[in-house]
């Protein structure tokens, strides 16, 4: 489209387009063009058939250009001016239009139906209730804690509290990444309910061998995920994580990388295991465990939830701390291990736990002669098991001494 110049106003151009009417006239594309800092600046304004007129346009270009000559701190562009007008409309934002709008639009609508189904009832229940109508700007942590507190009258579990107010955070943290808001997050100074994790539901051999035997009716992958966690004590997100060149069929070791607790440690094969990733191409680079499109499984498939249901393992458990989930399978490893005499020290560098104190939980398990032990998993005997995790966890410069810290 050639570029005509306005026969009325100077500094005002149109384009016109070919097919496509504005009345019985074509329609027109509108610019300006002023001089700024010695340089020629061009800048749309938009179609006449969106209301944009060349009197309009004179007007936005008189007016920057009166801001250039009396340097008056207003916008001296047509897009400072649109950056300063979403920035006043991103400082009123209030949390149930973020919500609704942009939250929803971007990050909400790639969540798995259950999340967001989870997400939208807080929103309605409580987040709109004592938040909602507030800017993001002037939400803080005495917000969060109406919440809080309405959720404890309600009979909800501390844990449950926890995971919604976490919510909370990442929906500010979203409208932080999108430029909408550039204040503290509310959840910064929140403090959260302390959970109790001293007693821990684990399985029994009698609910592990029902368990598998289930799960591996419905899904032979997810079936081979509880089989990583249960004998190798790993968590979901490390099982997902682990790609080909972790995998050391010769040493019978799996490295796992960047664990909660921020470092490296290895996880001893198994006999199943090493059943299970014979199986496996154990390409570089390729995860051991894909999506159904063959990408990273971000988290432990729905089935597994169905399947602890129909086996009734939380018929009348509303305590969350004795619900048997995916978790649950990490912790019956290393409560086998305790009850057969395995050292707390030893289950802690198996476990990858940052401080021998979370390691502690599992202390009251522990038999009253902690004699030496055999045949815990394919004949792995305690002594193979510290020998394989001293070698391998531990660098030479290490002192015992700290390794609690």
């Amino acid at each position: 489209m050639t570029r005509i110049k306005s026969k009325k106003y100077t500094g005002v151009y149109y384009k016109e387009h070919p097919t496509r009417k504005h009345g019985v006239k074509k329609d027109k594309y509108i610019t300006i063009r002023y001089q700024k800092d010695g340089k020629g600046v061009e800048e749309a304004l938009g179609w006449a058939s969106d209301g944009m007129t060349e009197e309009k346009a004179v007007k936005v270009l008189c007016d920057i250009k009166t801001n250039i000559k009396l340097a008056n701190g207003e916008p001296t562009s047509l897009r400072e001016k649109r950056e300063l007008e979403t920035k006043k409309r991103n400082e009123n934002i209030t949390f149930r239009e973020w919500f609704l709008g942009g939250y929803t639009n971007s990050y909400l609508y790639e969540k798995k139906e259950k999340k967001k189904n989870q997400e939208n009832h807080d929103f309605n229940t409580y987040f709109d209730r004592f938040f909602g109508n507030k800017p993001l700007k002037d939400i803080v942590s005495g917000d969060l804690k109406k919440v809080k507190v309405t959720m404890l009258k309600d009979g909800l579990a501390d844990a449950t509290i926890n995971k919604t107010l976490v919510t909370v955070s990442f929906i500010f943290n979203c409208a932080k990444k999108d430029g909408v808001f550039d204040g503290k997050n509310p959840y910064d100074d929140f403090t959260s309910c302390k959970l109790n994790n001293d007693r821990l539901r684990f399985l029994s051999s009698e609910e592990e061998e029902k368990l598998l035997c289930e799960v591996r009716k419905r899904s032979e992958q997810l079936y081979e995920i509880s089989v990583f966690s249960l004998q190798m004590g790993l968590r979901a997100g490390e099982i997902f994580n682990i790609v080909g060149e972790d995998v050391n069929m010769e040493t019978r070791l799996i490295t796992i990388r960047d664990s909660k607790n921020g470092t490296d440690r290895f996880a001893n094969i198994t006999d199943e295991v090493y059943r299970i990733l014979e199986t496996k191409t154990l390409q570089n680079g390729e995860y051991v465990f894909k999506s159904t499109k063959g990408t990273k499984i971000q988290s432990v498939s729905d089935t597994f939830e169905r399947v602890v249901d129909y086996l009734g393992f939380n018929n009348g458990i509303k305590d969350a701390k004795h619900r048997v989930v995916f978790h649950t399978l990490r912790h019956t490893f290393a409560s086998k291990l305790v009850q057969k005499g395995v050292s707390l020290y030893v289950v802690q560098r198996l476990m990858g736990h940052k401080s021998i104190k979370m390691t502690e939980r599992y202390a009251h398990l522990a038999p009253e002669n902690l004699s030496a032990i055999a045949n815990i998993f394919n004949k792995m005997s305690d002594f193979d098991i510290a020998d394989s995790v001293m070698n391998n966890n531990l660098s030479d410069n290490v002192n015992k001494n700290n390794l609690a810290a």
